[in-house]
């Protein structure tokens, strides 16, 4: 199919190309009848704007990248992300294009993503959240691209969820309702593995449980493997947290999938578990409470507003590429059910 020009669009209505190009922008003083006409016209001849003219003419192409890994365990992505990200840059006129870095990622010119070699966006969100390849930081820099990273901590230019506060928060509601004996679980990695390799939400989340039992001037219960354990090891080393004769009366875990082995292993034991129960059981995940059956009660990660916070974010840094963006630590929004 042929494409249409702005001068074919000018020669049906009887104006030149220019009054055109004005109509179709909304900029310029035209006359809401002969807009109106243009626009009409437009539509019936079938007209698509060009972007890299457009590109070519502004500097700017209307595009911002995502760049995410080849292993989807160090760039975690869900739909309320995308989403986030994708509400905001409509709002704006813009559109997301996705890049993925390689896991043969070296640094060299042939394994970069081609949106670091070439000028294709205006802008790029980074979703490298731990285990970052080497250089990777350097690429981004060197690309010249205004970039905001997501769900990871930095000095400056980056969104995440809050989740040494939100840990806290859930901390002292559970002293608040009487517990004095309350335990950090974590299941996902070892205690021993180097840092890089776990994710920061880690040692925010412990830190934030921290926080709220020095403060309440209560013993810590760290329970957490040295090493990172297989799964089917998960449930025995559970099962460890009630052995003794001072259990636990309630469990902050890190995540969705260790607070469902604790749930299963205090009920084989003939604890119930819920809110003023034998056991109260908090935890961290992506979706509202789903386990009504364990009695477990989740915080709800806020990751669609964290992707509309840093698109937010990138469209002030392509207006402003010289200027850092203050780091945002985005608040969960706590609910007691």
């Amino acid at each position: 199919m042929p494409t249409i020009t702005l001068k074919q669009i000018a020669l049906k209505v009887g104006v030149t190309p220019m009054t055109v190009s004005s109509a179709l922008s909304g900029k310029g003083r035209i006359a809401a009848e002969t807009r109106e006409r243009i626009l009409r016209a437009a539509q019936d001849l079938g007209y698509r704007p060009n972007a890299s003219a457009r590109a070519t003419r502004t500097g700017r192409f209307d595009c911002v990248g995502l760049l995410v890994s080849s292993d989807k365990q160090y760039s975690y992505t869900p739909d309320a992300l995308l989403w986030g990200i994708q509400v905001t840059l409509e709002k704006s006129g813009n559109h997301l294009a996705m890049a993925r870095l390689r896991s043969n990622f070296d640094g060299t010119e042939e394994t970069l993503p081609k949106c670091l070699r070439e000028r294709l966006v205006d802008g790029m969100l980074v979703n490298l959240t731990h285990h970052l390849p080497p250089h990777i930081l350097d690429a981004v820099t060197a690309s010249r691209i205004p970039a905001i990273w997501m769900n990871t901590r930095m000095s400056s230019d980056c969104v995440y969820p809050d989740d040494r506060a939100t840990a806290r928060e859930m901390t002292r509601r559970l002293i608040e309702r009487g517990h004095r004996r309350i335990a950090w679980v974590n299941l996902s990695s070892g205690a021993e593995q180097p840092e890089d390799d776990r994710h920061y939400s880690e040692f925010d989340r412990m830190a934030g449980y921290l926080d709220a039992v020095s403060a309440a001037g209560l013993s810590p219960r760290i329970h957490q493997p040295a090493r990172a354990l297989p799964f089917d090891q998960w449930v025995p080393f559970a099962r460890a947290l009630f052995d003794g004769g001072a259990p636990p009366t309630a469990v902050m875990a890190y995540r969705n999938s260790t607070a469902q082995p604790v749930a299963a292993c205090a009920m084989s034991l003939g604890r119930s578990v819920g809110r003023g129960k034998d056991l109260e059981i908090l935890s961290f995940g992506e979706y509202p409470l789903n386990d009504e059956c364990l009695g477990i009660r989740i915080a709800v990660v806020p990751f669609f507003e964290v992707g509309q916070a840093a698109a937010r974010m990138l469209l002030n840094k392509v207006a402003q590429p010289g200027v850092p963006q203050p780091a945002q630590a985005v608040p969960f929004g706590l609910q007691e059910s």
